[in-house]
């Protein structure tokens, strides 16, 4: 694995895209070699969603993707280039307090197309790694989903995404939610309260599966969420046994996900 992310961090530095691709394709050949526990498909995964720093920032959640990985729980931690593609919605649709003109916004659809086209290849290739489950960014799509519970006109752009990713991902992409954040963060805590009222309940509306969704529901009424703010300090001891009731539960809800996904309730 650090050969494989030696030689793509140097490449980046140095080659052309076309180059880093094939670097990207020796690297997916190096991480297919991996020995693992078991298939990709069958790992129980939780999303790791939150203030972008502190999701992407290992020390800041004490290493929770560590913790989660002893107990057998893998964490999709969500991307930093999801908020690169939500500041792309806001000037599309001239949203928020940046007004943008009309050659401007086609400006952005026009980097948009070839972003995309971007992110499809780099991601298309690191599948083959055996080690990645394909999926598109499809922050327009996710907004639009969700717009009924959070708009993304609210100015705390983090709440947006956060939410939006939880109620899409979950039961049919994760068996679990970790929302985190810095101490006191108003965009986090806001997150925080929607998900925890409304997550059970907006569930079935924006699912792209609601029989396959409600089937799950009917075995386990309480998505799992779990939502930790950081402050550098070792977390409390309730804070543990929250998160050991979290991992049960994520656990138990990955099984019924998999008995609807052998059962072809949730397939592509």
């Amino acid at each position: 694995y650090e050969a494989a992310e030696s030689s793509v961090a140097e490449a980046l530095e140095r080659f052309s895209f076309e180059e880093v691709c094939e670097v990207l394709e020796q690297a997916a050949s190096q991480l297919a070699a991996i020995p693992t526990a078991g298939l990709l498909g069958e790992a129980p995964k939780v999303g790791l969603l939150g203030e972008i720093y502190v999701r992407l920032e290992p020390f800041a959640t004490q290493y929770l993707e560590q913790r989660l990985a002893d107990r057998g729980i893998m964490a999709k931690t969500e991307h930093a280039s999801k908020f690169i593609y939500f500041c792309d919605l806001l000037q599309k649709r001239n949203l928020y307090h940046v007004r943008t003109g009309f050659a401007a916004r086609q400006g952005v659809r026009l980097e948009g197309f070839f972003k995309h086209r971007f992110e499809e290849r780099v991601k298309r290739i690191l599948a083959r790694s055996g080690l990645y489950d394909f999926a598109m960014s499809g922050v327009d799509e996710m907004c639009r989903r969700v717009e009924h519970v959070i708009s993304p006109r609210f100015s705390g752009g983090e709440t947006t995404l956060t939410v939006g990713a939880a109620l899409c991902d979950v039961l049919e992409e994760v068996a679990g939610i970790v929302s985190v954040g810095p101490f006191g963060c108003m965009p986090s805590r806001v997150a925080e309260a929607l998900l925890g009222a409304r997550l059970n309940e907006e569930k079935p509306r924006v699912a792209r599966h609601p029989d396959a969704v409600s089937s799950i529901l009917a075995q386990h009424p309480d998505i799992p969420f779990f939502a930790l703010e950081c402050d550098g300090s070792p977390f409390p001891q309730l804070i543990e046994a929250k998160f050991e009731a979290f991992c049960m539960q994520v656990k138990r809800v990955h099984t019924a996900m998999l008995g609807r996904n052998k059962g072809g309730l949730i397939a592509e």
